[in-house]
């Protein structure tokens, strides 16, 4: 049977040498891209994403160059 492609976050945290908060951090921020089936479910990663992720470095907080949004009062 073949290797499944998606990861749960602890095989990620294994697979890219980081700690697991640092992987679930990377995934609220939207700088690792994964699926939850709903929320305060767990995180299935595609290997592809991982991998992407790794070569930017393991990103896991925010680079500056996207800034976050303002909320406004009304």
């Amino acid at each position: 049977m073949a290797e499944s492609p998606w990861m749960t976050t602890a095989q990620v945290a294994a697979y890219a040498q980081r700690h697991q908060e640092t992987v679930l951090l990377a995934l609220r921020r939207g700088l690792l891209v994964g699926v939850q089936a709903a929320a305060n479910c767990s995180w299935r990663v595609h290997r592809k994403e991982v991998d992407k992720w790794i070569a930017a470095g393991c990103p896991s907080k925010p680079s500056g160059k996207h800034k976050p949004h303002k909320i406004r009062a009304a």
